[in-house]
């Protein structure tokens, strides 16, 4: 292509600034280039113990972040000078393990670090499943391995009533130190006759390894063999223990008390049935009437009423909102109604329509409806905030935050 205008040729002085400029732009490139090639290495063994290794996210963060500045670098056509040289090589130490302070602005929070805030977070709710697990309905009653070492009798019914687990077709029986294990093999006993039957006591416990007899363990006033107290696991010698086991006085007895006690649950029959029918009756008229306030407690709240007056005394003026629905829903509901008569006959003391109560509730479905609106926040890919001010009543502004 020809030149436009004609170019002005320098003068002597000139030439030779610009000659010895470009000489010492090369020493200081060829200086930065010595020093990139002699830096130091540090081997594995000479970093220090304390140092963190960074998750396998974090390094691919890094490394995205590299290709794009040297993208970017290539696409903006730069002229190499020593600043960008003493800059490349900056990065290169730090690839390959050249001990620098990390920038702020580069800093990408770690995964690890995020869960740990959420585990902080959630402590309370985690505290409150660790409660719930020390109840007789979460308590696996299947493996004779979670039975406490003392029965009680409510317990020992809820075993019963459940009866004996056995293990699934396609379960797999691990294998001991001597390659022996358990086969479904044992569930069975051949009498003399050449018949076979089902050994409807005997249970394995997937957590220990071991039988246990089921019937023995709930109800024998001794303890004969490991088969009652701790389990069996000696695969070797299982059918000759199980054969003088099955033929003990204890197992018979105790065989038969577990034969009886299931019969009387099933007939209805037991010493106490009277009072278990007494319990579930009492037990499903509270869960009735705490349903009940939770659906007035809900309707008030949604419709930004208030819950008490100036008393709260049942058919009483001015009790609040709360009672009056109360008293309301009993004219129609008959379970309120049984609710409402117990209180005024002094059957019962506590009702549970105190403010206390009231306060309990309100509390409860307010964290239910938080967890909701958590669940759905972490659940959609986009959300929006709504603020808004408004003065109180020393007339200075709060936010309230609406998701």
């Amino acid at each position: 292509m020809p030149k436009l205008f004609k170019e002005k040729k320098l003068s002597g002085a000139g030439f030779r600034r610009r000659r010895a400029d470009k000489e010492k732009a090369g020493k200081q490139m060829s200086g930065d280039l010595m020093k990139f090639l002699t830096s130091h290495k540090p081997r594995e063994e000479d970093a220090p113990a304390s140092e963190t290794v960074s998750s396998v996210e974090d390094d691919q963060v890094h490394v995205a972040m590299d290709e794009q500045s040297f993208t970017s670098v290539v696409s903006d056509q730069q002229p190499v000078t020593p600043a960008n040289l003493h800059d490349a090589s900056a990065e290169k130490r730090q690839e390959v393990g050249d001990e620098q302070p990390a920038s702020t602005s580069s800093y990408v929070p770690s995964p690890r670090l995020e869960k740990t805030v959420d585990t902080e977070g959630s402590s309370e709710a985690e505290m409150e499943q660790e409660e719930q697990c020390s109840t007789l309905e979460t308590l696996d009653l299947s493996d004779p391995a979670n039975w406490p070492t003392v029965l009680t009798p409510s317990l020992r019914d809820a075993i019963v009533r459940k009866g004996p687990t056995k293990q699934k077709a396609n379960f797999y029986f691990p294998k001991d130190a001597s390659n022996r294990r358990f086969t479904k093999a044992n569930y069975k006993r051949q009498l003399p006759n050449g018949e076979e039957t089902y050994r409807n006591w005997l249970v394995y416990s997937v957590k220990l390894d071991k039988v246990f007899c089921f019937c023995c363990k709930l109800f024998a006033t001794k303890i004969t063999t490991s088969l009652t107290s701790g389990g069996y696991d000696d695969w070797r010698n299982l059918s000759q223990t199980l054969h003088s086991h099955e033929m003990s006085h204890s197992h018979l007895v105790a065989v038969r008390d577990w034969n009886e006690l299931s019969r009387r649950f099933g007939s209805g029959k037991t010493i106490d049935a009277a009072y278990q029918r007494f319990l579930t009756a009492e037990t499903q008229h509270w869960q009735n009437v705490v349903k009940r306030l939770v659906a007035i407690v809900t309707y008030l709240g949604r419709q930004c009423l208030a819950f008490r007056g100036s008393n709260d005394t049942l058919h009483s003026e001015n009790n609040g909102n709360f009672l009056q629905l109360v008293e309301m829903l009993a004219t129609f509901d008959t379970v309120m109604q049984e609710h409402l008569k117990r209180i005024k006959n002094k059957e019962i003391v506590h009702h549970y329509l105190g403010k206390d109560i009231q306060n309990e509730l309100i509390g409860l479905i307010a964290k239910e409806i938080t967890k909701q609106i958590q669940h759905s926040l972490k659940a959609a890919k986009y959300y929006s905030i709504i603020l808004d001010c408004t003065p109180d009543i020393s007339h200075i502004e709060q936010m309230t935050i609406i998701v």
